[in-house]
């Protein structure tokens, strides 16, 4: 009770009629998370018009990942000659995660657009819009971390206290999403260019980052700057976790070092252009 009175306290003392500064680009991210039932209800309700009337929902979708999976997991097996025990749970892992990390950046792109008779027409912080999306993407991997459950008993991987990892490795990308949903989301709105040149580059990403193919096959020389590629340090950080490696602390710092680095950049930007999203819509 007294966390949730500071909590509106500090809300309050935030407030300025400034909208170009650093306290009031705070208070509208602060004052979002006041309204979470608004934005839990933005981000599920694509996911329950896309399966609307239908008796197996999400589960459509997580059977089309299933069958992805199972066929690439055995041909790309094959073609490596890598045992199918040892090469399907790593595929399985990164394709799921980098469909997450793939998801928070072109849905976030598009989310004002889609979202804008409702930030017209309400007056409402901004960054619901960013949390509305982060969730929904998060939603959505949820769906598909069943496909994850079922390998790990399928493929009998051993579990140990590592797996622990998974939860601030999983919350790092929900909180990283919404950095990049807004940093996306206005560049996209303002420039409309961007969406299809970032979902071009998220197609050259996959081929680069370690997911249909190990990190093991390239040279040392080169393995040790995949450090650089962000959606591979946090493919890594939750896949480590899972298969019970102890985690790597060097990864674990990039990933938060991403983290404060993309809240800083996002935090000038809106500082001069958090309120010009209403005429770019």
């Amino acid at each position: 009770m007294q966390l949730k009175i500071f909590f509106f306290f500090l809300i309050n003392k935030l407030e300025t009629k400034n909208v170009n500064s650093y306290r009031n680009v705070l208070h509208d991210f602060l004052l979002g998370l006041r309204f979470w039932r608004i934005w839990y209800i933005l981000g599920t309700k694509e996911i329950k018009l896309r399966y609307k009337r239908s008796k197996f929902g999400q589960l459509w979708h997580v059977l089309s990942t299933s069958l992805q999976i199972t066929f690439m997991g055995l041909i790309w097996a094959y073609l490596f000659k890598i045992p199918v025990k040892e090469f399907f749970p790593y595929l399985a892992v990164g394709k799921i995660f980098f469909e997450y990390l793939s998801l928070s950046v072109t849905g976030g792109m598009t989310f004002y657009y889609k979202e804008r008779s409702f930030l017209l027409g309400a007056r409402l912080p901004k960054s619901i819009f960013a949390y509305a999306s982060s969730t929904y993407s998060l939603v959505t991997f949820l769906h598909n971390f069943l496909v994850l459950v079922a390998v790990v008993f399928i493929f009998q991987i051993h579990i140990n206290l590592n797996i622990l990892f998974i939860i601030p490795g999983i919350t790092l990308i929900f909180i990283n999403s919404i950095w990049v949903t807004i940093l996306l989301g206005y560049l996209g709105t303002r420039f409309r260019d961007i969406p299809p040149l970032i979902t071009s580059i998220m197609s050259m990403l996959m081929m680069i980052t370690p997911v249909l193919w190990k990190v093991e096959m390239l040279p040392l020389y080169v393995q040790k700057y995949m450090i650089l590629n962000p959606f591979y340090v946090f493919i890594k950080i939750n896949r480590d976790a899972i298969f019970g490696y102890s985690p790597d602390y060097l990864y674990w710092g990039v990933a938060f070092l991403i983290t404060i680095l993309g809240y800083i950049i996002t935090f000038f930007m809106l500082k001069k252009i958090m309120n010009r999203i209403s005429f770019w819509v």
